[in-house]
């Protein structure tokens, strides 16, 4: 599935993956609604910034989990209606004090004690959209094959591409991309249209120095401790 682009650029890269990802996952799989609250995890790396953002286009209200302070700036200078600064507040308690009606839709690439957390604030018909598991990777030392949901690990649930229901109509997506394929090629048209219309920003970290195929192992360690912001691009 190709889409001319004017220039090959750093953004590009992320458009074509990233946002696309977020696009159909949020618009297709959830079908996000107007006034719905949408909460994103991870919501200053390389798709969570683009899920927040297309988010609140939609008309939902939009929570970010992100954690610092430059991280939050960022997010808030986006317009989303709330940040929570992961390491600085408690979300759970967050959520319980300034949004006691529950989540609609999560978009959630973190896993481990923070998606516990919020899956205790699902409304009832909640999607929540597994699209990582960062907070589990092997860098971490974590099980990922501890169950999460009707005996599934977040590991297999994930890569396994799992939809599961829960009680209250709530669902859980291991795989949050659509089969229409017609509609995938329109979340990629639509993404790069908003960005050259100035309405979606595409973050990227190029700053990194790491440069060519060989340097990819060290890139990938460098994005697992989680200081970066947008996606991580390497040039080649």
């Amino acid at each position: 599935m190709c889409t001319p682009i004017p220039e090959a650029t750093p953004e590009a890269v992320a458009l074509s993956l990233s946002a696309v990802t977020a696009a159909a996952a949020l618009e297709c799989t959830a079908a996000v609604q107007p006034g719905e609250i949408v909460l994103v995890t991870a919501a200053a790396g390389g798709t969570g910034h683009f899920a927040g953002q297309l988010a609140h286009l939609a008309g939902a209200r939009v929570i970010a989990v992100a954690g610092g302070e430059a991280k939050k700036q960022k997010l808030q200078a986006l317009g989303i209606e709330r940040v929570i600064d992961y390491k600085q507040e408690d979300v759970s308690a967050v959520l319980a004090a300034e949004y006691p009606q529950g989540v609609d839709v999560v978009y959630e690439g973190v896993g481990g004690p923070l998606r516990a957390a919020i899956m205790r604030h699902l409304a009832p018909n909640a999607r929540v959209l597994q699209v990582g598991y960062i907070s589990e990777y092997p860098h971490t030392g974590i099980d990922s094959a501890s169950p999460v949901e009707q005996g599934l690990g977040l590991h297999e649930l994930f890569w396994g591409g799992k939809n599961i229901e829960l009680e209250d109509g709530k669902k859980v997506f291991g795989q949050v991309w659509p089969k229409d394929i017609v509609a995938v090629r329109r979340c990629k048209q639509k993404v790069f249209q908003l960005y050259e219309q100035g309405k979606l920003q595409a973050w990227v970290d190029v700053e990194h120095g790491y440069r060519g195929v060989e340097q990819i192992p060290d890139a990938v360690e460098y994005m697992l401790q989680g200081g970066h912001t947008g996606k991580v691009v390497i040039p080649i």
